[in-house]
């Protein structure tokens, strides 16, 4: 694993690149016909059933959707039950879990997974308690579906994609109207995080570097 800045992240100038496996591209990456590129699948298309490679050390990119996308993480409960569960995780499944923001109908999260486990069993987990923790709260004594299929996945081929994946997560809240100003707290990310350890003019010269929404898939 690539040494760390102190926040689960790899040091700035540094490639988060995954290791060379056999079907690499020469560069630290699986070929393209591995992995779908982030405009492939917008994550409403998530249904879609496909092959996830196992990739040591990588970093992704995550956005799962509830089923139907209905806004049912709009109550603040169960946002905090995705954010526990995903902290939780963290700590059983030792990912580094760098920035996370739920949203009333989806959430994102940036996860660098580690030899213990693989980016599908953490959201296998994830996601499957999440659901489970939901539905009791709901007093469902049948099961409800909660998520939308597999959770769509973009791997960080360089250090760049890296860090427009975490100015992405920690802006959304900003760009969905939850909050009135890009730098203000959200309950449901770790954008507070960020603005204690690395500063506020640290995350708005991040924020610049999104130039193109459409990049994660929205």
């Amino acid at each position: 694993m690539p040494p760390d800045d102190g926040h689960g992240s790899p040091s700035r100038g540094l490639l988060v690149e995954a290791a060379p496996t056999p079907s690499d591209d020469g560069h630290g990456s699986p070929s393209r016909g591995l992995l779908v590129e982030a405009a492939s699948m917008p994550p409403d298309k998530m249904t879609i059933n496909r092959f996830r490679p196992i990739i040591p050390g990588a970093t992704y990119f995550i956005t799962s959707v509830v089923h139907e996308r209905q806004r049912i993480l709009v109550n603040p409960a169960f946002a905090q039950i995705v954010v526990d569960q995903l902290k939780y995780y963290e700590a059983e499944y030792q990912f580094d879990l760098p920035a996370y923001a739920v949203m009333p109908d989806h959430y994102h999260a940036v996860i660098s997974v580690s030899e213990k486990k693989t980016i599908s069993q953490i959201l296998h987990a994830v996601n499957s308690y999440t659901a489970t923790l939901i539905n009791q709260h709901l007093g469902y004594t049948i099961k409800a579906k909660i998520w939308q299929g597999k959770a769509w996945d973009v791997v960080a081929r360089d250090d760049g994609a890296y860090w427009r994946m975490i100015a992405y997560t920690l802006l959304n809240p900003w760009r969905e109207g939850l909050v009135e100003k890009p730098l203000q707290p959200y309950p449901f990310s770790n954008i507070t995080e960020w603005r204690e350890r690395d500063g506020d003019e640290f995350l708005l010269d991040l924020f610049a570097q999104i130039r193109d929404w459409r990049e994660f898939g929205e």
